[in-house]
């Protein structure tokens, strides 16, 4: 085909005419959040990652083709890898635009056809790094995971002092009606049965002392309900004691065992001595079960040393330290024929001896201190006196 021109002719050969191989690499030129131009420390293209605020998710790119020959002709084609799966033809458009990205990780990929439709195999991509916003972080979540579980253990928490705080209160009230309870049972029992009890005493002993030329027999019962009814006075005495809740401390109940021991060893001509007794020891609370466990522990221990130690002096000693109270009875008699013997509740069996012997009381003895769960001790080396010694934590708030 030949063509006439202004400086000649012009001429071609159909067959000879064949396609364009080049394929033109793809840059980008351009980026865009909301509309507005990005710059960069550096050109676009050369870029491989970009970060974004969650609030920056409507952006676009404008990219191009390097080609110059027919470039009315090329045709693009573009993806954001994580959102769209397949390629999206956009014709001779120039840009993508996305809105409402969710956070994530994302790569966009652009390419291109030159003039000619031929492919082509450079192209153009840059990874895109979302971040979420804060509520949706992990340190958020478990933030949010830890003051909830907090704010349920406060909940938790003021819940149970609110319960503890209720059942303290019903507690109170409970001790206060036990109280004033066991304070007119005291009173009743003072009024009524104690004097009963005194008046037969006296009743009997008046008869056993009046009535001349009774049979032997008769008289025998007589003197065995005198001292049935001695007995049952005073054990009717300890009771309404133990009863009263005005006596609930530790300085009253060794005020109680100063006054049995006076009264006990007096007619004997045996000196008896408390040390340790102050009124720094009312504020130690004991309650009516450990109040007569104890006195009754020591009066078994008084009475014993009476009747077998032959001493001239016996002390009681009382002392609380760090909430452990320790009590001692002691004498400088002959000693007692249990000699050296413990209880301590850590032992299986809760004694131990080191020499075998019998004493008057001694299982009574064993007993409360076990109820007491406390530390009893007796040295009685022959010869050398008697040494009684109990420890134990004092109960809180006296019970």
């Amino acid at each position: 085909m030949f063509f006439g021109g202004s400086n000649g002719c012009n001429s071609f050969f159909p067959q000879e005419v064949k396609a364009r191989e080049y394929a033109p690499p793809v840059l980008l030129t351009q980026f865009k959040t909301f509309d507005q131009v990005t710059r960069f420390n550096k050109p676009l293209a050369n870029l491989e990652r970009m970060a974004l605020d969650h609030d920056r998710n409507f952006f676009s790119f404008e990219f191009v083709a390097l080609d110059y020959a027919n470039a009315a002709n090329i045709q693009y084609a573009y993806k954001l890898e994580g959102l769209n799966e397949d390629w999206i033809a956009c014709g001779a458009r120039r840009y993508a635009g996305f809105t409402n990205v969710d956070p994530g990780e994302y790569v966009f990929r652009v390419k291109a056809t030159n003039g000619d439709g031929i492919g082509s195999a450079h192209e153009a991509s840059i990874r895109i790094s979302i971040a979420p916003p804060f509520w949706q972080t992990a340190w958020f979540h478990l933030a949010s995971l830890g003051a909830t579980l907090l704010a349920a253990y406060a909940l938790f928490q003021y819940r149970v002092r609110a319960q503890v705080k209720k059942s303290l209160e019903l507690e109170r009230i409970r001790l206060f009606e036990r109280e004033k309870v066991r304070e007119q049972i005291a009173r009743d029992y003072h009024d009524e049965m104690g004097h009963k009890i005194t008046k037969v005493a006296i009743f009997t002993e008046l008869i056993t002392r009046n009535v001349n030329g009774i049979a032997t027999e008769l008289k025998e019962h007589l003197d065995k309900v005198l001292e049935a009814s001695q007995s049952l006075s005073l054990d009717a005495r300890d009771f309404i004691w133990a009863l009263n809740p005005e006596k609930d401390s530790l300085y009253e109940m060794c005020l109680h065992l100063q006054e049995f021991g006076n009264a006990l060893f007096e007619e004997a001509e045996v000196n008896f001595q408390v040390h340790g007794l102050s009124e720094a020891l009312l504020r130690f609370k004991l309650n009516m079960e450990w109040k007569r466990h104890l006195t009754l522990l020591f009066k078994e221990g008084m009475n014993n040393v009476l009747k077998h130690a032959r001493c001239r002096n016996v002390v009681l000693e009382v002392s609380v330290q760090n909430g452990i109270l320790r009590m001692s009875l002691a004498d400088d008699g002959v000693g007692l024929s249990y000699v050296n013997w413990h209880h301590r509740p850590d032992f299986p069996s809760g004694f131990f001896k080191e020499t075998r012997g019998n004493g008057v009381g001694l299982e009574n003895m064993k007993r409360r201190a076990q109820l007491l769960h406390g530390h009893l001790e007796i040295n009685s080396p022959e010869g050398k006196g008697t040494m009684i010694q109990f420890s134990s934590e004092l109960p809180r708030n006296g019970y």
